[in-house]
């Protein structure tokens, strides 16, 4: 659903409170898309997409709030959070503190959302995931397998209409490669894994990703413990 179905929805909402009573009130419309991809033998064993939508009213009636939520935008459902949301304010405790925010003339832009991320095909991505599982299979003989091999994303649509003038939008996302070998020796199996999760689709690397992984899960081997002692801790420059 593109932002300004989103501005749409909010004002309607906005119109329909204020011609309930002259009260304050504020809409945030949310929007979230998400991506998984699994890797299995280097085949897609998995792909999911989900797509969902939300919106929340915040009323404030003389210092006093209250809230409602839908997933719904038919008349009838914006009509009953409108009436839900001015009966919960009713018995709310007044708090001279809640506010709604005014608009500012400027507002910061931040970087968090990637263009790459949506303008990749699937098919690259699906690429991306066999790619980083078979370069982990690949890397040394003792790898045997692959427990799990994902590439996902998100992407969040935000906008935010109020009474007071307010009324804005912006998009948010990452992208998230995770991979995890399983090494076995002698009869000795161990698995390890590793991630990056981003904002940047330029910084996915799947074949770094899978050789760390896998060096990770093989310096696991031949590991033994030891008596109880005290040690000095030695962390990963990561």
């Amino acid at each position: 659903m593109p932002h300004r179905d989103g501005y749409e929805i909010a004002n309607k909402l906005i119109s329909l409170v204020k011609m309930k009573k002259n009260v304050g009130c504020e809409v945030y419309f949310t929007e979230r898309k998400n991506l998984s991809i699994k890797s299995y033998q280097r085949q897609v064993e998995t792909l999911t997409e989900a797509r969902s939508l939300g919106l929340g009213l915040r009323i404030i009636d003389q210092g006093r709030q209250g809230f409602a939520f839908t997933s719904n935008f038919n008349s009838e459902n914006l009509e009953m959070i409108t009436e839900k949301a001015l009966q919960l304010a009713n018995v709310a405790h007044s708090d001279e503190h809640n506010v709604l925010p005014r608009p500012q003339a400027v507002y910061p832009q931040m970087e968090i959302w990637d263009e790459r991320i949506a303008a990749t095909t699937i098919a690259d991505k699906v690429k991306m995931a066999t790619e980083m599982e078979g370069a982990a299979l690949d890397y040394d003989p003792v790898i045997k397998a692959v427990g799990t091999a994902v590439y996902q994303e998100e992407r969040r649509d935000l906008t935010i209409v109020n009474s007071e003038g307010l009324s804005g939008h912006y998009q948010g996302g990452h992208c998230l490669l995770y991979v995890a070998p399983v090494a076995m020796r002698d009869g000795e199996a161990q698995s390890s894994g590793e991630y990056i999760i981003t904002r940047k689709f330029s910084e996915l690397n799947p074949q770094e990703l899978a050789v760390l992984a896998a060096t990770k899960t093989i310096n696991l081997l031949g590991g033994r413990s030891i008596k109880t002692a005290t040690l000095p801790v030695i962390y990963s420059p990561k």
